[in-house]
């Protein structure tokens, strides 16, 4: 049989259409010339004809010879026609109607082969599949956005069906419900089915795509919708498949809030800022904060504990992070009131709908103050050496170098504070008086006994006065080193038999081994 290809409209696939030409579906008789007998005729029945290989079709018919070559001559009727064939000569197929394909039935109907449909059976292949939109764009508990699937080709025979299977993939972030007219589920689901039969053929169906509001903040991220077509009777899945990407807009932004945005303090003073998210990242993703100033000289001002602090879902649940400030001492020879210094303040991350949201300023107004220098001796070295309650050795002398109005408060800061808590200061407050200004006071630090091998430790220590009524205050010229020296050694401790004597083979005595010190 020969075939021609006949372009479907189906994007830029191609399907082939195949008008076959089938052999004839009774046993022609052998005919002579001039001859008036016939071969004997084999009958098929309906049943029997059905099973008949769809590439079987009527032959054209004979002419000039007796009933077409279909039929036998009979002398009550001019023509006797073999099965599927009528009229008086034998010139019609029955078969042929259902384009060879199915069995005609007596309502005039065809009943179809597998893999054929439509009234006369044509060629069943899977239908074109149309999708109206590659994207889509959804935000999360919103009205959602829809779109259309439609099935292009042979309209099927009354009672099939054909699927178009919708699938949510590539995105384990936002869940995404679909719902449509013709499906068979009773509300929106991560998978959907659209049916389309002959109710419906030749119309594109709505099919609605919804983003769940999750109280995530992900920022904008993607999923895909893949869709192939379906057929019971053609069994299995069409050859192609299309994706949509789905573009999912988050609802939920982090919301930074700052304890304070507006920050006064003094130089030598230091002042921490609660920072904390309103929402949470979505688990394994991360939420950064910047802080950064335009004004190149503001390091000489201010000091940032951190530039950047960073948040996932478990610091969230951790609660506010500090960011803190520090007004360094500049010693001058002045007060020249307050230096302004504003931070910007950046929302950074990848999960964003764009990589960096920009919040209003922090502002820091740090007022100067006439600052004058302390002397500080100390009995050998460079540093301060601390060994545990031993503080024969453990002292430092504080001298003003100007005479002060008013009795002045010595107090010191040190960092890291969790060493700074493990030492302590005799006097715990010094101070100064105007007539004592040029004497040396001493100060003795110790170390409380913790019975714990913590190893040594470094300490910066500041010392400063609390500023008078004429904002003039004392000051170190620079941190004084302390090192806290750790007394506790592990040690090795045994218990038990100094001397074990065995008179028999194989006798021992226990004993027990452990460190002196955690």
């Amino acid at each position: 049989g020969g075939h021609e290809t006949i372009g479907m409209r189906s994007g830029s696939a191609m399907y082939p259409r195949h008008r076959w030409v089938s052999l004839t579906l009774c046993c022609v008789v052998a005919l002579s010339i001039g001859s008036a007998v016939s071969a004997p005729v084999v009958q098929r029945t309906k049943e029997e004809s059905a099973t008949v290989s769809t590439r079987s079709v009527a032959q054209p018919p004979k002419e000039g010879l007796k009933c077409n070559g279909y039929g036998s001559h009979s002398p009550d009727k001019e023509c006797d026609c073999f099965e599927g064939f009528a009229g008086e000569k034998c010139e019609y197929s029955a078969f042929h109607t259902c384009n060879n394909a199915g069995v005609p039935q007596d309502d005039g109907t065809c009943k179809c082969y597998r893999g054929f449909g439509g009234e006369s059976c044509a060629l069943a292949l899977y239908p074109s599949l149309v999708v109206s939109s590659a994207r889509i764009s959804v935000t999360e508990g919103g009205v959602g956005a829809t779109y259309t699937v439609g099935l292009e080709g042979t309209k099927p025979s009354e009672g099939d069906s054909f699927f178009v299977k919708i699938r949510t993939v590539g995105s384990n972030l936002t869940q995404a419900l679909l719902s449509a007219e013709h499906n068979d589920a009773d509300a929106p689901a991560t998978d959907l089915e659209v049916r389309f039969d002959a109710t419906n053929w030749g119309e594109s169906q709505k099919v609605k795509v919804e983003a769940v509001d999750d109280q995530w903040v992900e920022g904008r991220h993607w999923l895909y919708l893949n869709h192939t077509v379906t057929s019971e009777r053609l069994g299995g899945e069409g050859p192609k498949s299309l994706l949509s990407a789905v573009e999912i807009l988050d609802n939920d932004e982090p919301g930074v809030e700052i304890s304070s945005r507006v920050v006064n303090m003094e130089e030598g003073d230091t002042f921490s800022v609660s920072v904390s998210l309103k929402k949470s990242p979505v688990p394994g993703q991360m939420v950064h904060v910047d802080f950064q100033s335009l004004d190149a000289g503001y390091h000489e001002h201010l000091t940032m504990g951190a530039s950047r602090l960073s948040f996932d879902s478990e610091t969230f649940a951790l609660g506010p992070l500090k960011l803190r400030l520090s007004a360094p001492t500049t010693f001058a020879a002045k007060a020249s009131g307050n230096y302004s210094v504003p931070i910007e303040v950046v929302v950074n991350s990848l999960v964003m709908p764009y990589n960096q949201l920009q919040l209003a300023p922090l502002k820091v107004n740090v007022h100067q103050v006439y600052t004058k220098g302390l002397n500080i001796t100390l009995p050998h070295g460079n540093e301060l050496v601390v060994n545990g309650t031993n503080s024969s050795n453990s002292y430092f002398g504080v001298a003003l170098t100007s005479k002060p109005l008013h009795p002045v408060k010595i107090a010191w800061r040190g960092l890291p504070r969790d060493v700074l808590r493990r030492l302590r200061f005799s006097p715990s407050q010094l101070w100064i008086n105007p007539d004592a200004w040029n004497q040396t006071h001493v100060v003795r630090v110790s170390a409380e006994e913790d019975g714990l091998v913590t190893g040594a430790a470094l300490l910066s220590l500041n010392l400063t006065s609390a500023s008078s009524g004429k904002r003039e205050r004392y000051a170190s010229w620079r941190p004084l080193a302390v090192r806290l020296a750790d007394n506790d050694a592990p040690g090795l401790r045994v218990e038990g038999a100094e001397a074990v004597v065995c008179a028999e083979a194989g006798c021992a005595t226990p004993y027990r081994l452990g460190l002196r010190a955690a």
